[in-house]
Order: structure tokens, then sequence, then C-alpha cells
């Protein structure tokens, strides 16, 4: 148990913090469990537990009662403690002692849930066994209500009185019923009337007239009693209101799906489930209807297709028309005669006794009929949908040919006429436009604006909707403002005047009123698309309610300090005093008024910063920022839906000065002016001694100049005569690099890239300070080079640049094994014209380490570095040609070997093949026969002896499976000739651009979908990643195809066979990449499968040598792909390791001409 307090670091700052009261307790009371309740009283804070009841008095020390038996539930009621306690009953505080109140024993096994005061000494107990009862302080009686089933099946729980005097009765399983003081049930909540859930654990009225309830779910807010409630799709209503009747006592609503009958609500004693007020349709009809009206004791409907007749539930149509029907009206002068409007005229029915009659159509109107008011003496005043209102005379009684008169804007009627309505007030015809309300003047026959106080504010308005006027003379209206739509009534008063009231309506203002019903009971509807809308006029509801703005927090921006955390500060609470640097400050702020709190507007003003108020918005936070120093005080206030403002609040504060404007720098300032003066004074006697100085070491500097210039040309000298004894491209690489770094000591690392002459990129040659290795697969183009160092950079002189903006440094990914420099100094070395090499010192520390004098410098070095690098170009591609030439030697004596080794085993494979195929023919017709002797043998086996049939059958059986063993084996050695024949044959393809991408795709289809027709159940995930860069290259594609299907045949027999063995635990898995490299291209195939042992890797190229079991391979597959990519002049090689992986990887070229 606790309170919460201002936080006792920063008391000024708002914020509050939980104190806890544990302290305060004696040691052996200290045990208790939960408190149950806690009230604030004169004399202290009551806090409650199971088994302990304490008191925080305002002074002295806490105080505890310890009870015999656990209390169950305690109740602060006119000023007084109840606390029950079972198996004893209701107690009562009396001093200092707990005595059982009068009559408290009746609740020894009853327990209380609430007690409520309900007037006078009366006080409402609700008990979860026995319902309620009235208690005076003297005695207690059940009070039965027609809830009480509902209320014990149920559960109750909490309960409260209501500002109207009734009383709000939550339950853990039905929501919230709320009865009078006669104990007849007023209003339910329950999710069918917008509840989230119904177990309700308290509820607290406010001053608001809101009643707060506690859910399991969270905290919900109703207003109780509400003067407003909403009927639409959840109450059974469905489609727009057209019009709204009460007909014998119960409500109809006509809508674009029907008419519909509201069910009364209903709590009748015994009930369990209370059901909420319902619509019901009606049956029979089902078309858009637009108007009801009372004939005796049926019910006339206006509907799409004819007028209906409704008795009770059920309709039926007693006269159709093929247009729609929209208003009905019963003659004044004749009863049994009945008018009703037409989409295209006027026509008219009588009733005869239980049957009717129809009359036919009104000559002389065509308009479409809106609206019907009829005057005493039998004029009949029509309003029209925008084509003006008519004026027919039956004063004579009904005739199928009245006169008729028609009325438009030549007669004073604006042009937009709207709807068209025609009503009643005071005797007078009111006719109702969008552009206001208008009067007939017959003597001038002629409509004009009515000037009564009554259609004042119609009047005012940018246009009218409904209006309907009630018996009592009110005009109910729905107008359109400049700011929107309002609702309202211009309410008559007892002398005759008007007054307009709105207020009560702003709760549903964008409501489209469609029809407006006001009934003698104080209740008025109205009907819209969007349903009905019930306003109780007998609830009285304070529309001004008074309500404060609230500050909950104030920060400054970027630091987002705390200045105030919204809580009550006591008058000591010192003005915060904010250094310059957080004079940007946030104010977060809020109004607690309940009624649509959407609508909720706010007004801010910060004195000495803002010139007035603000304009009123739905924002509720302000940011100020740089705000001068000096005092300020915020401002904000709010106003409600209602328009009603609340009190203000306010926050002060200080913005102290920079430094750099307090008196102590003004003070610093005018020091630093003076001492200034005699610095420049002192300055200029100093300037005239330094020019005869500098002059002297000017000369000096011009000595030292010309002596560090011939240092640095003998130091150059030295540098090229080092490089000049290298002969190996690498080596003059490398010492160029090295005396360049020692030329340059401001560089920390160095690069030289040379031009391939075969594809035309550039690639790093030699590095210093870079690892040369992780550079090896970069290669640029001459323009991203050019991008890269001469573009944006200081041409200092022909070839050499100096690169200070590195923003547009050419980068990209593959530079990544590159740090990015801060300053570079870079030279081309050109030949014929051509640029063929790069030389680029790098600083990674310090953007301007780079100088002129250095690239000038460089330039000197330009032309022995270029000289050498070109004759070590040459050199290196002297020994490239001389190499290429020992290689193609080394090659043309192999192919020599080849081909008599070839020709060799040509011969013999020939000569072995012919007498093979009669092995296995001879096997084949071996095992044909022995089918046609088991044939014979099965025909004669009654004649002979059993036991021999059986003993022929072994026999048989027996050269059957050897001749099957004959035709196995011999199959396999067939397929060993033929890998001999297809190793030794001599290639004469000629070799095609191929584009490699498409053909190892095409090749690891046919692979895969091969093994997988011969194995049903192999599956293994495949990972293929070309490289987009691998393109074309000069190949046999039918050769080369061979050798990718010969490795991938390979490696899915491998993951296969690993599968087989590992079982789920072994994920199959096969990838496939290719690369460019330049002049070369690269594929890999790896595979996760058992890898090779160490023992025979050395022996997998050779032919007839295979790992696979005896009849599953010839041995030849590997030697032949190894031949291949030979005569393609390529390289394959393997990485595997043994329960791992393997990997062959095939490098090509892209081009070498000629035949295979």
């Amino acid at each position: 148990m606790g309170y919460l307090a201002p936080a006792a670091a920063h008391p000024n700052l708002g914020e509050m913090t939980y104190v806890s009261l544990r302290d305060s307790v004696p040691a052996e009371y200290r045990d208790f469990g939960d408190i149950a309740k806690c009230y604030a009283t004169p004399a202290g804070i009551y806090f409650q537990a199971l088994d302990r009841l304490f008191l925080w008095p305002r002074a002295g020390k806490l105080r505890v009662w310890k009870p015999a038996l656990p209390f169950h539930l305690s109740f602060l009621v006119h000023d007084r403690l109840y606390i029950r306690q079972p198996e004893v009953g209701l107690l009562q505080l009396v001093g200092d002692s707990l005595q059982l109140a009068p009559a408290g024993e009746r609740f020894a096994a009853l327990r209380i849930y609430f007690m409520a005061p309900a007037g006078g000494n009366e006080i409402l107990i609700g008990t979860r066994e026995q319902g309620l009862f009235w208690y005076d302080g003297h005695s207690a009686r059940p009070f039965p209500t027609a809830i009480d089933d509902f209320l014990a099946e149920n559960q109750i729980y909490h309960g409260g009185v209501l500002p109207n005097g009734d009383f709000a009765l939550g339950t853990l399983r039905g929501g919230v019923a709320v009865i009078d003081r006669q104990g007849e049930l007023q209003q339910l909540l329950n999710k069918a009337a917008g509840l989230p859930d119904e177990t309700v654990r308290y509820l607290y009225s406010d001053r608001q007239g809101g009643l707060w309830l506690a859910l399991n779910n969270g905290i919900t807010r109703a207003e109780m009693p509400a003067p407003l409630s909403g009927f639409g799709e959840l109450s059974g209503l469905s489609g727009g209101v057209e019009f709204i009747h009460r007909h014998r006592g119960r409500l109809y609503a006509a809508t674009d799906a029907g008419v519909f009958m509201l069910q009364p609500f209903r709590g009748d004693r015994g009930q369990t489930a209370l059901p909420l007020p319902s619509f019901k349709p009606v049956a029979g009809i089902a078309s858009e209807s637009w108007w009801l009206l009372s004939a005796g004791a049926v019910l006339l409907a206006a509907a799409s297709d004819g007028v209906y007749e409704i008795d009770g539930e059920q309709a039926r149509l007693v006269r159709p028309s093929e247009g729609h029907s929209f208003v009905l009206h019963r003659s004044r002068l004749d009863s049994t005669c009945f008018f009703v409007g037409l989409r295209d005229g006027l026509a008219a029915f009588r009733r005869l006794g239980n049957t009717w009659r129809d009359e036919g159509a009104v000559a002389g109107i065509t308009e479409e009929i809106r609206s019907m008011l009829e005057t005493d003496r039998g004029i009949l005043w029509l309003g029209t949908r925008s084509q003006g209102y008519l004026r027919v005379d039956f004063s004579a009684g009904f005739q199928k040919n009245p006169r008729v008169e028609k009325f438009d804007s030549r007669h004073g009627l604006p042009e937009n006429l709207g709807w068209g309505i025609v009503l009643g007030l005071g005797g007078r015809e009111l006719f109702v436009t969008d552009q206001g309300i208008y009067v007939y003047e017959a003597g001038a026959q002629r409509f004009v604006r009515d000037t009564t106080a009554a259609t004042v504010e119609a009047n005012r308005a940018k246009a009218t909707g409904e209006v309907l006027a009630d018996a009592a003379g009110n005009l109910w209206m729905q107008l359109i403002k400049k700011n929107g739509s309002e609702i309202g009534v211009a309410r008559r008063r007892p002398d005759g005047s008007y007054h307009w009231e709105a207020t009560p309506f702003h709760r549903f203002a964008d409501f489209t009123v469609w029809d407006i019903y006001p009934e003698a009971n104080g209740a008025v509807w109205f009907g819209g698309p969007d349903g009905l809308v019930r306003y109780d006029t007998t609830i009285t509801k304070n529309y001004a309610v008074d309500f404060a703005a609230l500050i909950r927090r104030v920060v400054t921006i970027g630091s987002d300090s705390l200045l105030y955390g919204g809580a009550p500060l006591n008058d000591s609470g010192r003005q915060p005093r904010l250094p310059y640097h957080d004079n940007s400050v946030r104010f977060e702020f809020a109004a607690p008024s309940f009624d649509d709190e959407a609508a909720t507007r706010y007004q801010y003003f910060l004195e000495g910063f803002d010139k007035s108020w603000s304009e009123w918005t739905a924002e509720t936070k302000k940011d100020y920022t740089n705000i001068f120093e000096g005092d300020y005080r915020f401002r904000v206030r709010a106003r409600n839906l209602h328009g009603h403002l609340s009190a203000e609040a306010g926050f002060a504060f200080t913005i102290l000065p920079p430094w750099y404007r307090s008196w102590l720098a003004y003070f610093l300032y005018a020091a630093l002016t003076a001492f200034v003066v005699y610095a420049l004074i002192k300055y200029r006697t100093r300037q005239l001694l330094q020019r005869s100085r500098d002059l002297e070491q000017t000369v000096q500097q011009r000595t030292e100049q010309i002596r560090q210039q011939a240092e640095e040309l003998e130091t150059l000298d030295g540098i090229v005569r080092h490089i000049n004894r290298e002969l190996d491209l690498a080596n003059v690489l490398r010492s160029l690099l090295e005396q360049g770094l020692k030329l340059f000591p401001a560089a920390e690392k160095a690069s030289v890239l040379l031009r391939d002459s075969a594809t035309g990129l550039f690639k790093f040659a030699a590095a210093a300070g870079y690892e040369l290795n992780r550079m090896q697969d970069i290669a640029f183009t001459p323009a991203q080079l050019e991008q890269r160092y001469a573009a944006g950079a200081e041409e200092v002189g022909e070839g050499v640049y100096l690169v200070r903006n590195l923003q547009n440094l050419y980068v990209e990914e593959k530079l990544n094994a590159i740090s990015t420099p801060i300053s570079v100094l870079a030279m081309t070395a050109v030949w014929h014209g051509q640029i063929e090499a790069y030389l680029v010192f790098d600083n990674l520390s310090n953007a301007r380490t780079f100088s002129h004098a250095d690239a000038h410098k460089l330039n000197r070095f330009r032309s022995h570095a270029v000289s050498a690098i070109i004759k070590a170009k040459i050199l290196q591609e002297l020994q490239h040609k001389n190499a290429e030439i020992i290689r193609t030697q080394e090659q043309l004596i192999m192919q020599e070997k080849l081909a008599s080794l070839g020709a060799l085993t040509a011969g013999i494979a020939h000569e072995i093949k012919n007498p093979l195929n009669f092995v296995n023919n001879f096997a084949v017709l071996s095992l044909e026969l022995m089918d046609e002797l088991k044939q014979e043998i099965e025909q004669i086996a009654e004649k002979i002896d059993p036991r021999a049939a059986v003993s022929l059958e072994d026999i048989l059986s027996s050269l059957q499976l050897n001749a099957q063993k004959i035709n196995e084996h011999g199959r396999r050695a067939d397929g060993i000739v033929r890998g001999m024949l297809q190793h030794s044959r001599a290639e004469t393809g000629e070799r095609e651009s191929t584009e490699l991408n498409a053909l190892v795709q095409q090749a690891v289809s046919l692979a895969y979908h091969g093994m997988r027709a011969n194995e049903p159940g192999f599956n293994t995930a495949l990972q293929e990643d070309y490289d987009p860069l691998a393109g074309q290259l000069e190949a046999v594609p039918q050769d080369l195809s061979r050798v990718l299907l010969n490795l991938l045949n390979n490696a899915f027999y491998a993951v296969h066979q690993k599968k087989k063995r590992s079982g789920e635990a072994y994920a199959p898995a096969l990838t496939v990449r290719t690369r460019s490299l330049g002049d070369k291209v690269e594929i890999r195939i790896r595979d996760n499968g058992t890898g090779i042992p160490p023992a025979v890797r050395d022996k997998i190229f050779n032919p007839f040598f295979t790992t696979k079991p005896p009849g599953e391979g010839t041995g030849l597959g590997l030697s032949i792909s190894f031949d291949i990519i030979q005569k393609h002049r390529g390289e394959m090689r393997v990485e595997t390791e043994e329960g791992k992986f393997t990997e062959f990887i095939i490098t090509l070229p892209r081009a070498t001409g000629g035949k295979v």
C-alpha cells in the first residue's frame, strides 16, 4: 500500500512516483495480503485487506485492526465505513471499533458486492445470493425487481447510483443493467449495445454524465443516462430510413428495404437474458418504401410498386402502380378519400368498408409529387422535386379535373427548389427550398422569403435540408452552414418568440436527415441513410460542464529533458531556467471533455513569443524553436464539441542568454577592443621590422630550393638506375613501387594496373601495402579507370593526375577489397597512343597529403617509369611466346602418342566386340529357350515323376541364372568396349562460338531429369550461379556437353548414395557456377556427397578406374572428359574432402582457333 507524490529527487518537475507505506506498518502486521479497497476520509486514508484494516491518519501513527475472521469487502457510504465479515455480518466503524451494524447479522451468509446511497439515509445493498436490499441504518428489507433472475444468473459484482437517481448494476456475465427506484429495467449495456465485453468489475459515474466501466479487457465510458441513442443494422434495421410513424402505439420505419416495426424493450420478471429494443421487418413488403399514414385500424405505406395496407405485422398490396408512390394524404373534407403522390402525377383511392377502390389519376398533373398539405378550405398544396409547387382546388370535393395552378421561379421561387417540402406552422403554409423558407402571398400570387422568427436561422443558412413542424409549433431542421451541417430546433417560447437550439445535436451533426418525427412523450426521431437516432428531450444534460485544459508534458527538443510531467505543482514550485542551447521546447496538452473527444479543439499562446492566440486546432502538442532569451509563459485552452471553453492552463519558464550575450561577455568585449587597438599599434611596428628579415629569409629559401632540386635529381637518377637493372616484369613493377614510395614518403600504399592485350581490361599487376592476391580478380575497363583517376581530377602534367575531390571517385562492389583513399596521385604509361598502365599512389588519412610539388616530381619521374614498364612488358610477351611454342611442341608429341594408343585401342576393341556380341546374343537366346522348356515341362508335369520334375526345375533355374549373369557381364563388357572406342576416336570437330551459360544450364537440366527418371525417389537442392560476363567461348559444344553430363551424373550419383545411407538427417545439395576470368572462363560443379578418398585421388582420371560397385560404371567417363578438356587447351582439377564434398573446376580459354 502507498500513494503517489512528486518525485523526491525532482519535486518541481510535476512527475509522480509511488511512495510505499510498508515501512510505516508495525513489523508484526506486515504479513497482509492484497489491498482490496482504499478510502479517503476526513480522518485519513483507510486501506482494507482481507485480514487487516489500516488507517493512515493525517497526523499520528498508522493504526491497524486485525479481525478474528477474514473480511470480505468494505464500503464507504454517507461518510461511514462498512465492512462485511463472513459468518458475522455487516460491520460498521464506530469511533475506533468495528461493531455489528443494526440488522447486519442478516448478511452473515450473504456476500455484499456494493452499497450505494439512495437518497436520505437509505442505502441500496447488492448481494450475490438474494439480490437487492434497502437498508436505512436500522433494518434491511428485500427489494424485488424485474431483473432478479437476470442478476442471479449473471452474478452481480458492483453497482452505483446515476445522476438521475437510477441505479447501474454491473455483472460478471451480462454487462450493466439500469433500473429505476421501482425496480423496472430502463436500459441494458452488453455486447449487443456496444460493450467490448460483458464482465464488469467496477463502475463509476463522473460529473459529465458518463459511466466508467472497468472490464476484463480495458476501460469503457458510457453516457448514462444518454439523451441520444442510435438504431441500425445491429438493431435489425436495414436500409436508409425515409419515413417514421407511430401507429397504434408501435413505431414503424419506412426504409429502402421495406417497412420495419420496433419491438418493445422488455424487462419482464423471470428473465435471465434481457433482449434489447430491436426492429422487425413487416412481412409482405420488401420494396423501397417512402411514406406511412394511419388509416383507422390499418397503416398505409407508399412504396416503389404501389400502396400497401399493413395490419399488425403483415402487409398486402392494395393499389399497385408502375411508378413509385412517394407520399400519402387523407382528405380533410372526405375521410374516405386518400391521395397518393406518384413519380408522374397525383392519384386518388377510397376506402369503402374493408375494401379499397382506385379513383385513378388527377388530370393536369404530371410532376413528381414529394409532399402534400391541405388547408381547411380543401386547397391541396403539392411539393415536387425541383419542378415547383402546385395548388389544387378540391374545395367542392374530389374531382378528376380540378383547377390546378403551378408556381416556379417566375413566381418568386428560387431556381434550386430541392425536394419541394410544404408544411404548416401556426395556420400558415411554409415552402422549404434549398435556398431558404418561403410563404405564398395570395394577393400578389408570389412567393417571398418568410421573415418570422421561426425561420430566421434557416434563411441565414447556406442551404436547407429536412424541415418539420411539431404540434407545439417548434420547427425542426437540418441546415447546411459555412462550417458544415447543423441539426437543431427553432423552439417556440410561451410569448410566441423563437430561439435556436442546436447544442444537443452536435454529436450527430454530420448525420444526413431524411425525416424527423417528434412524439408527444418528448422523444424526437431522426431518420437517414445511416439508420435512426432518437433524442429524448426529457433527459436533462448540462452541456456547459466546466472542464480544464491540462498541460501533460513539457520537454526540451533535442536533449529531450523533462521540464514538467503533468502533475499539479504547489505555489512554491520554482520556475525552470533553461540554458540557451535548450531554447527549443515542446508542450503536450489535453482536455478531459468526453463528448466526442475528437471534436475538441485547442488554442495556445506563448507570452513573449506569440503576438496573439493561435487558430483553433486538433493538434495536442506545440513545438517552439529558437526562443530568444527572456521570461515566457505558455497558455493553452480548449473548446469542446458544444463550443464550451475550458479553464486555461499555464507554464512559466525562463530562457537564459548565451554566454556571448551575458554581462560578463560585454565586459570582455570592451577589454578585447582596447587590447586590439594596442595590438594593432604593436603589430604595425613589428611589421616594418619583419619586412627586412623576410627579404633575407627569401634569399635563403631560394638557395635551399636549388639545393633540394639538385638532391632530388640525384635521387631520381639513382632510382632509375635501380629500376633499369631489373628485366622481369614483376621485379620491374615491384622495384618501381618500392622506389616510388621512397620518392613520395607521404604515400601509404601504391599499385600498378596493366592492360591485358587479349581483353583490353586493366588488372592489378603489382601492389605495395595491399594484398595482391585479393585484387587479382578485379578488372577495369579503360573508361572506368579514366572515370576513377582522370575525371574530376587536376591534370598537373601530361598523364599526371592529382585527385583531391574523392566524392566523384569511381567505386563499385568489386573494390571492397581495396581501402578507399583520401588523396590520390596517379600517372599513365602510354605506348603507341595506347594507355598500357596506371601507376597509383594512395594516402588513406590526409586529404591534402599530395601537393603540386609531388605532382611535378611524378611528372619528371614519368618518362623513366614508362620506359621501364614498356621494356619489361615486351620481355614478358617474348617469354610468353617462347613458353607457348614449347607447350605446342609438347602437345603435338602427346597427340601423336594418343593417336597411336587410340589406333591400338580401337583395333583391340573391334576384335573383342564381335565375339562379345555372339556371347550376349546366345545368352539371350538361351534364356528364351529355357523359358520355352519350362513351359513344355509344365505341360507334361502330370505324366512324369514329381521328384524328377522338381529336379528338372532346379536345373533349369540354375541354367537360367547362369545365362542371366553371362548376359549382365557381357553388357558391361560391351559398355567398356564402346567407351574404349569413344576414348580412342580422333575428333575433327570444328570449334564454334558457344554461349557458356546456356550450354551449362542445358546440361544441368538434362542430367537432373535423367537422374529423376532412373531414380524416382531422387531429389536434391540445386543452386545455379551463372556469371553474366561469362559470355561466349570457342568450343565443340557436343564434346563440352559430354564433359558436363559426366561430371553432373557423378555428382547426382554421389549425393543419392549418401542420402540412401544417411536418411533424413542429410540434405543433398549441388552447386553449379560459371565465372569470367578475362580471357578465360571457369566452371565449378560442387556436391556435398561422399567425397573422394585420398588414396584414389591421383587415379580418378586414369582409364578404367572407377569407385562405383561392379556393373555400375566403366571407369572411362572422367578419362574421356579429361582428354576433351585438354584438347580444348583447358585445365580440369578436383578439390575434395572425404565424407564432405567434391568440386570439379574446369578452366577454358575463350578462343584458341582451329580444330579439336
